[in-house]
């Protein structure tokens, strides 16, 4: 072989074992990033932070053919960065996959590639990298490939500890929660009075009404008679992936799109819309570390350190609780000494029924503000419980009220399933001094859930003297139906 001969041979083998040429029998691959073009490396549909750990699905169309999304490493780590379908069944998209690394000039040229995983055509890219920001870039392989697809990207290693970023669940504006095909979406119900609305319904829609009108909003008809055209709206929101349940509260003002989003029949605020927008987030991707240590908050077990998991996760928070078995555990007890262990408490003592139980199933819960109660109305407190198991076991408030007519008062309860519990229903002994409660508040069950919404609500059944309620405070011990 001459010379000539030798070098176009080298070239014909470097130009099949370039990345644009390893097709197989699909022809060269279109819009490869190495080859310059602005609008794929440089300007790409850009989706900020990802969380590990945590699926996104994003859609290949005409005007978005380039997906990226970023994360970053403190340290040695090794990242599987995959893609997949979107929906089971769905007709495959053929994906390539290009990840980066951040440099003082920028993303500059990709550093790892791949087409088909396999024989399949989604890609995957399995690397052990270091500290640094890092820059996954999703394509089709043609420059007509069209469709829907997953993406996620795992992390193992000490580097993955400090990547924690919070990443929303819903997309940046309404409209495009709307369509995102991660939520199940009702069809909206428009609203024309307090009529049309449940007692659970109206308390959000006042709640929304506020957020927006502050004290020219102090009950909902007022509010409501300040929406433009007089339409509110309700839509159910059902995130699939996590099998949460969230009302959104939408309605016009000034020509512009606002609401709250609130999880299920809460008043727990997952995100509040804007103009449009979606603002204060409170609705988050699990971080999918590994990291949280027990008694922490978590979004689900991904988040909790090896042999904890994630329990009574209520509007996006949990705990991390430990697994093990606990001597004592399911003993007999008639308090938490007679358990022999800081371990363990004892639920179900003050139905008469003690039980000796892990101490996560017990915790305690206040709201401090000090809320006047309107002279001759009611006012409703509610305070969120997480972080148990699923149905009480005790149930123990501590309440203070200052009012000179006690005997004017009545006080309730009410658990997550809806179930209403009297606390106090006013005598003419309560009269001439401060009301104090603090006990076991019986009526409920036992068999309902425990991890939601509690409200209290304080009921002045006469006018003419007014008080407030200054804080009150719940201790729930919880068991697993």
């Amino acid at each position: 072989m001459n010379r000539s001969t030798f070098t176009l041979a080298a070239v014909a083998v470097a130009a099949l074992l370039s990345p644009a040429c390893l097709a197989d029998d699909k022809g060269p691959e279109d819009e490869v990033p190495a080859d310059g073009k602005a609008d794929s490396q440089q300007r790409p549909t850009d989706h900020g932070d990802l969380a590990f750990a945590t699926p996104v699905i994003e859609t290949l169309t005409s005007g978005a053919r380039f997906h990226a999304w970023e994360f970053e490493l403190s340290g040695d780590a090794q990242v599987d960065a995959f893609t997949t379908y979107a929906v089971r069944g769905q007709r495959k998209v053929d994906t390539v996959l290009y990840l980066y690394k951040q440099g003082p000039t920028g993303w500059g040229s990709y550093m790892a590639r791949n087409d088909d995983d396999g024989d399949r055509v989604y890609s995957r890219l399995v690397r052990s990298l270091g500290a640094g920001r890092y820059r996954v870039l999703v394509k089709g392989y043609a420059a007509s490939t069209r469709g829907k697809f997953g993406l996620q990207i795992d992390c193992t290693g000490a580097g993955c500890a400090s990547a924690a970023t919070d990443r929303c669940n819903f997309a940046s504006t309404y409209p495009d929660v709307r369509v995102d095909p991660a939520f199940a979406v009702s069809p909206d119900r428009y609203i024309a009075s307090a009529s049309d609305l449940d007692a659970r319904e109206l308390a959000q829609a006042a709640a929304a009404l506020r957020e927006v009108y502050g004290a020219d909003a102090p009950d909902f008809a007022t509010g409501f008679a300040l929406i433009d055209r007089g339409s509110l709206r309700f839509t159910t929101l059902f995130h699939q992936p996590t099998n949460t349940d969230l009302v959104a509260v939408e309605f016009g003002a000034g020509d512009t799109s606002v609401g709250t989003i609130f999880y299920g029949t809460s008043l727990q605020v997952a995100a509040r819309i804007s103009d449009g927008a979606i603002e204060a987030c409170g609705f988050f991707a699990a971080r999918g570390l590994g990291q949280a240590t027990a008694g922490a908050a978590c979004r689900a077990t991904a988040d909790c350190a090896t042999g904890l998991r994630c329990e009574g996760v209520f509007a996006n928070a949990g705990t991390c609780v430990a697994t093990g078995a606990i001597a004592g555990d399911g003993t007999e007890c008639t308090t938490d000494a007679s358990c022999s262990s800081a371990a363990l408490v004892c639920a179900g003592a003050s139905r008469g029924y003690g039980l000796c139980r892990p101490a996560w199933m017990r915790g305690a819960f206040a709201d401090a503000a000090t809320t006047a109660i309107p002279d001759g109305g009611s006012i409703d407190r509610a305070i969120a419980v997480r972080g148990l198991a699923t149905v009480d076991t005790d149930v123990v408030i501590a309440l203070t009220i200052d009012h000179p007519r006690g005997s004017q008062l009545r006080v309730t309860l009410t658990n997550p399933a809806g179930t209403e519990a009297v606390v106090h229903d006013g005598v003419a002994a309560d009269d001439g001094h401060a009301l104090v409660l603090d006990g076991p508040v019986s009526g409920f069950s036992g068999d309902e859930m425990v991890n939601g919404e509690w409200t209290l609500r304080v009921t002045d059944r006469a006018t003419g003297q007014v008080g407030a309620i200054r804080g009150w405070q719940l201790v729930v011990t919880s068991r697993y139906d």
